[in-house]
């Protein structure tokens, strides 16, 4: 006859294991491997990453997640579009008085474009159209300045006004508001709005002082962090 197998077997099985789960920190010597890392906000089960201005998260893989990070195709293409727009390769390293001209200029239409919301593709045309508007100008002769270049300039002025921003709030009152864009796809955006009197010209400024992606859901805490 078989031997009867049920209750007598369950008994003798021995209960498994819990596998106990362990949650990655941030630690500051991962800076020191990946120098575009630092703390996130968001805690220190998460990294911020400077080139593509998102946090992400690090608690199941710690320094694996940030390898993962940085092999991806978005990291890749931004890492190597800022490379290329860094404004160190548009200027020499020593610049006449004619060459502080041209600069000047490119630095002057690089704003009107900001300014008036048009595109930066517009500076593909810019050089070419002073040209034969100030066929005897020294400076239209030598402005060359298209998009690529424009869009350095453009963000060498955006930290400009940021630092400048950043340091009349950080010793008067000021308040700030957001708004998150509609929860479609992956990516939620938040510009961070400041309101703060500028005593350099006197008057009350409003004005957006970055524009942020909050990670996962657009819980309180996610868009406060």
């Amino acid at each position: 006859m078989a031997e009867k197998r049920g209750h007598d077997d369950k008994e003798s099985t021995p209960p498994r294991k819990k596998v106990r789960l362990h949650s990655q920190k941030y630690m500051s010597e991962y800076e020191q491997s990946f120098p575009c890392f630092r703390k996130s906000a968001m805690g220190v089960n998460h990294a911020y990453c400077t080139v593509c201005n998102v946090n992400i998260s690090i608690s199941h893989g710690g320094i694996g997640d940030l390898k993962k990070h940085i092999g991806t195709k978005k990291h890749v293409e931004v890492a190597k579009l800022r490379e290329g727009q860094k404004i160190s390769n548009f200027f020499p390293s020593k610049s006449t008085s004619s060459d502080d001209g041209v600069i000047r200029a490119e630095v002057i239409f690089t704003k009107f474009i900001i300014e008036n919301n048009a595109p930066l593709t517009l500076a593909d045309n810019a050089g070419t159209m002073f040209r034969n508007m100030f066929p005897d100008s020294e400076i239209a002769k030598k402005y060359s300045c298209a998009r690529t270049k424009s869009t350095a300039i453009a963000h060498c002025l955006a930290e400009d006004d940021d630092h400048q921003i950043t340091k009349v709030i950080s010793t008067a009152p000021f308040s700030i508001a957001t708004d998150g864009s509609n929860d479609y796809g992956d990516v939620k955006l938040y510009p961070i709005i400041v309101k703060y009197f500028d005593d350099t010209v006197g008057l009350i400024s409003t004005t957006m002082l970055t524009l942020s992606e909050c990670e996962g859901r657009s819980t309180g805490e996610n868009i406060f962090s």
